[in-house]
């Protein structure tokens, strides 16, 4: 899912034998370790090459444009993409809410990426080995649930959807890669840390405005401007999302995460003696020790605790299971296929599907 690409670069970093010694410390906010094999890049390729065939008449359907693209040589290809506007190769992709495109993408080329892609975190074979801050949002899939037409109108079946999907990225992106990492020795603290400010909580009442706070609520990147200081969210949702009324609590934990990422920059280690904040304790895989720090505010005050809770997929598969999946109708189904279909999960939940 293009989506994270952003957000995973860290991980990739991580992984990467050519980043060796570039980078002391880092921190990764809301990725999913996600990679490709070639052979999904070349497929992706020729699909969008397909599209764009027929978009702009030169193939009248899809077996038009494979004979048309099988007939091309490498330079009549590279010419005739070379030739396309930025708007015209964007008409070729599949795109997500925002207008995100849908690709596949880091690739286990075995030089950048190794063939073996993510999973040298669980074995230990990743090259750099640095202290780490990893952590999402509490309702991270809000910001592309939000515009999803089979959801409109039905608030239950909506919260339930959001709160499974941003339960399994933080189960694969922050938890799993948590315990894969602390698995070895010589692996420096993972920090790890959830971003409430915004969701409803146990009030049952968000910070933001209605109907935002829950149409919107502790969505994918709302953490990014807590940690420069910052009121701009995606411009448009702003005035939205940061009012007066909030200002004091939102501003108070932005400054208590910029002190921590601070101590953690200089250091290695995000707590500062005299600083007043809440110890941040480093990820333990033992059972109830502490993993991650909860990073929230109501409109005045601070809220900042440790949770000793651990996400895992298996946990979130059965609830879905037991709990969920016989209220959802077939398009909300299709779009939770949609959302695992580059992890361990898809043949799961297409089992459930059948």
């Amino acid at each position: 899912m293009a989506r994270s690409a952003a957000r995973i670069r860290l991980l990739l970093l991580l992984i990467s034998p050519l980043a060796r010694d570039l980078f002391h410390k880092g921190v990764a906010q809301s990725g999913i370790p996600i990679s490709s094999s070639l052979a999904d890049g070349q497929e992706s390729v020729e699909e969008v090459i397909l599209r764009l065939l027929i978009n702009d008449g030169t193939a009248a359907d899809q077996t038009a444009a494979l004979a048309h693209l099988e007939g091309m040589t490498d330079a009549e290809t590279e010419a005739y993409l070379r030739s396309k506007t930025a708007a015209e190769l964007l008409g070729g992709y599949e795109q997500s809410g925002f207008s995100m495109l849908i690709f596949p993408f880091i690739f286990e080329d075995g030089t950048v990426i190794p063939d073996t892609g993510y999973d040298t975190l669980e074995t230990g074979t990743y090259p750099t080995k640095v202290p780490l801050i990893i952590g999402s949002n509490k309702e991270e899939t809000k910001l592309f649930l939000f515009m999803e037409p089979s959801l409109a109108g039905n608030d239950e079946t909506y919260q339930s959807v959001a709160s499974l999907t941003s339960d399994l990225w933080k189960a694969m992106g922050v938890d799993g890669v948590a315990r894969n990492l602390t698995l070895n020795d010589d692996q420096p603290d993972v920090y790890v840390y959830q971003f409430l400010w915004g969701a409803e909580g146990d009030t049952g009442e968000s910070v933001i405005p209605d109907p935002w706070g829950f149409r919107i609520g502790a969505c994918h990147g709302l953490d990014v401007p807590f940690f420069f200081g910052s009121d701009d969210f995606f411009s448009i949702l702003s005035s939205l999302i940061f009012t007066e009324e909030n200002r004091p609590g939102r501003e108070a934990l932005s400054d208590a995460i910029m002190a921590y990422v601070a101590n953690f920059t200089r250091t290695g280690d995000p707590n500062a003696p005299g600083s007043g904040l809440p110890e941040w304790n480093p990820w333990s895989n033992e059972a109830d020790a502490p993993k991650c720090i909860l990073w929230d505010a109501d409109k005045d005050d601070l809220n900042i605790a440790m949770s000793t809770i651990e996400l895992t997929t298996a946990s979130i598969k059965a609830e879905m299971d037991t709990s969920v999946l016989e209220t959802l109708d077939s398009d909300t189904l299709r779009f939770l296929l949609e959302f695992v279909e580059h992890n361990d999960s898809q043949e799961w939940l297409e089992e459930l599907l059948r």
